[in-house]
């Protein structure tokens, strides 16, 4: 053990390395004194010292921390030192701190995340011998925000109080469903069947209100005991359309067979929602044999009826079964034909009278029907089937011709056959986005053909995406076509104006034929155009090879900034992280242009140096600077996830759009900092960050859980 008066030493270096090490080491000291010398560190400006004081004094668990961690707390610290703070305030544990702790958890002006934050960590310990906690906890259950409510309601089940069902039965009226589903629980748990003439009473008394007992009735199905299954028996023939339906819902838990034939009778009924409900609840029962009930129920009036009868056939219906549903297909009513092409289209079932009824679908002009369509033609993936996609596209929107497109890519066997049709499709095509789909599939036959097809595209195609597409596929055709034909098409798109055809053209001549390449781009970058040069220092860096590292050092000398940009990007690209120090050197003199690009070269290097720089770039009042430093970041997270350790403590300091930019990035790494992150943001007053940040949260917890990260 090192000696507390070379610690001491050691905390008043101005070192901050030295001093963060000595903090963290009176941490794990025996010496009662070491607590005072912590105490008077406390005080420091210094986020980083700061946080290593509080995370000692926490470790030490010394309760004559507790007032002057109490009175930091009271100055309105960053939201990493409160949550260093609560963290260390529950090490200490005494009557002091608790209580603090809860005050602060049942302040409805405190920020949400630290009051749920304290509410579930001191449900951790045993407080039953701490009354003041218990009955402040119990007192949550009254709060206004229901995941005060929901945590509070955790917290106080963990407790052996005595009459506990007294706090825990006026939840189970609760509005949010969560909070009923919990509370209903806890109290089955304690009282079992009991409970049931309690619920009787409730729904059964004059004095609750209708909308109260549809909440009771619709969380009742978690409870699996026969006299609540009884009782929900009984409530679907209720006179309340909601109860009707709610508990149907409840029922929808249970795995006893003998209730489909209750939850069937309701498809009759006169309420859309019951009847939607009825079917929902066959789907989870995963009833067998309703077909013939269900059927009347595609032609139903309602539109979610309908809707849930076609999911409710897809999910349960055996395919042998779909023959009894054909004959609807020539019912007059337009929903019916959409709904049952709908279950067949699902099922990947080709009815027998398909072909004879094609042309009086298609002649309905329905979005939804014509989609159908297309999907079961997909089904065989035969000439007949091809043939009719064919006949079909000249006579549908664009939507569906999309559709049609990537529908016949799944008919591999035909793709040689398909070259010619669809290349007059495309000298016919008015739509890029079209012509670009047409391009990548005619590029697919392989033949010789289609690579004269492709050639004539580049040659006469004004949008950039079909002729990069194209560019890019003719490396499937070296074989095929004459090198000089492919020189003399691809040359001149080098000079194009989008930067994705002279990628695809430099690395398409670069595979054709290598060094003979250079020359032409160091050509291009003694142009007197700016665009041009800076053209040829993104095509070298997407072709990425060594040789080009000496162009691009001679274009970092350019006196145009897109140029030097576009070179410090290229030499990124091509791994030369030699250059890295001679970028940051230079940065603060450059322009936003060339900062931005020396930011996203960094995500090629994993160096602790160029690593610091990177996240102290988060925090630049230059939002387009942060921005960029974020997704340079990302890049590096994926690849390093302890990495998200490096911003966890100033998640408060990130701007919101830095923050916008990071959460995806946080999405993608299953550990606790993750979750603790994403859980913090979801709290956020930036509607756009807290939803992303709950989606994440739940995508994160379940895998860490998946993958026992937990």
């Amino acid at each position: 053990m090192v000696d507390l008066q070379e610690l001491v030493f050691q905390l008043n270096s101005r070192n901050l390395h030295e001093k963060l090490e000595a903090i963290k080491q009176m941490g794990e000291s025996d010496d009662p004194n070491a607590i005072e010398y912590l105490l008077n560190s406390l005080p420091e400006l210094r986020s980083e010292v700061r946080l290593a004081v509080i995370r000692a004094l926490g470790n030490l668990k010394d309760k004559r921390a507790s007032g002057p961690l109490i009175m930091v707390y009271g100055e309105k610290p960053t939201h990493s030192i409160k949550k260093e703070i609560i963290n260390a305030l529950l090490a200490i544990q005494d009557e002091h701190s608790l209580a603090k702790l809860m005050d602060i958890a049942s302040d409805t002006t405190e920020d949400l995340y630290i009051r749920l934050l304290i509410i579930r960590d001191i449900g951790k310990f045993d407080l039953n011998d701490s009354p003041e906690v218990v009955n402040a906890a119990v007192k949550l259950l009254q709060d206004e925000n229901k995941e005060v409510k929901k945590r509070a309601l955790d917290l106080v089940t963990s407790y052996k109080l005595q009459n506990i069902q007294n706090y825990l039965l006026p939840l189970i009226k609760d509005p949010d469903k969560d909070i009923r589903m919990k509370a209903i629980k806890y109290l089955y748990s304690m009282e079992g069947e009991r409970l049931v003439s309690k619920l009787v009473s409730i729904l059964s008394s004059d004095e609750v209100k209708d909308d109260v007992k549809e909440r009771v009735v619709e969380v009742l199905g978690i409870v699996h005991s026969g006299q609540i299954r009884e009782l929900l028996k009984k409530l679907t023939r209720c006179n309340i359309e909601n109860i009707r339906k709610n508990a149907l819902i409840s029922l929808a838990h249970s795995n006893d067979v003998s209730i489909v034939e209750i939850v069937t009778e309701r498809l009759a009924d006169n309420s859309a929602k019951v009847r939607k409900a009825a079917l929902s609840a066959l789907s989870k029962l995963n009833a067998q044999g309703v077909l013939n009930k269900i059927i009347p129920l595609i032609m139903d009036n309602d539109d979610a009826v309908r809707e849930e009868a076609v999911f409710v056939i897809s999910t349960l219906v055996k395919p042998h079964e779909l023959k009894q549903l054909e004959p609807l297909m020539k019912n007059p009513n337009i929903n019916v034909i959409k709904s049952v092409l709908k279950i067949f289209s699902n099922k990947e079932y080709f009815p027998e009278s398909f072909y004879s009824l094609l042309d009086s679908f298609i002649k309905l002009k329905d979005k939804e029907i014509n989609a159908s369509v297309v999907d079961i033609l997909t089904v065989n993936k035969d000439g007949k089937s091809y043939l009719n996609l064919l006949g079909i596209y000249k006579r549908v929107d664009e939507d569906l011709k999309v559709e049609i497109l990537y529908s016949l890519k799944k008919f591999e066997n035909l793709l040689p056959d398909m070259a010619e049709p669809l290349f007059d499709f495309y000298k016919d095509e008015k739509s890029p986005k079209l012509r670009s789909i047409l391009t990548d599939i005619i590029a697919l036959a392989k033949t010789k053909d289609s690579g004269q097809m492709l050639l004539f595209i580049i040659n006469q195609e004004d949008d950039a995406r079909t002729k990069s597409n194209a560019i890019e596929a003719l490396e499937q055709y070296f074989d095929t076509i004459d090198e000089i034909e492919i020189v003399n098409t691809v040359m001149p798109t080098l000079r194009d104006d989008n930067n994705r055809v002279k990628a695809n053209a430099a690395k398409t001549l670069w595979e054709l034929g290598g060094l003979r390449m250079l020359a032409k781009l160091e050509d291009m970058l003694k142009e007197a155009d700016k665009w041009q040069r800076a053209s040829a220092c993104f095509v070298l860096g997407e072709i990425g090879a060594i040789q080009v590292v000496p162009i691009l050092k001679k274009a970092l000398k350019d006196h145009e900034d897109v140029v030097r940009a576009n070179a410090i990007k290229a030499l990124g690209k091509c791994g030369e992280t030699s250059m890295f120090q001679q970028f940051l050197d230079i940065f603060n003199g450059e322009t936003q242009n060339v900062k931005k690009a020396i930011l996203f070269t960094l995500r090629y290097s994993n160096d602790e140096l160029f690593m610091d720089f990177l996240v102290s770039m988060l925090e630049n009042v230059d939002d387009d600077i942060a921005v960029e430093a974020a997704r340079s970041f990302n890049v590096l997270l994926i690849e390093n996830n302890d990495l998200i350790l490096r911003v966890s403590d100033n998640i408060e300091n990130l701007s919101k759009a830095v923050l916008k930019e990071l959460i995806d990035g946080f999405g993608d790494v299953y550990n606790k900092t993750s979750l603790e992150i994403l859980e913090q943001l979801s709290y956020d007053d930036d509607v756009d960050i807290s939803s992303k940040a709950l989606s994440l949260y739940k995508k994160v917890e379940q895998n860490c859980l998946k993958n026992a990260y937990l």
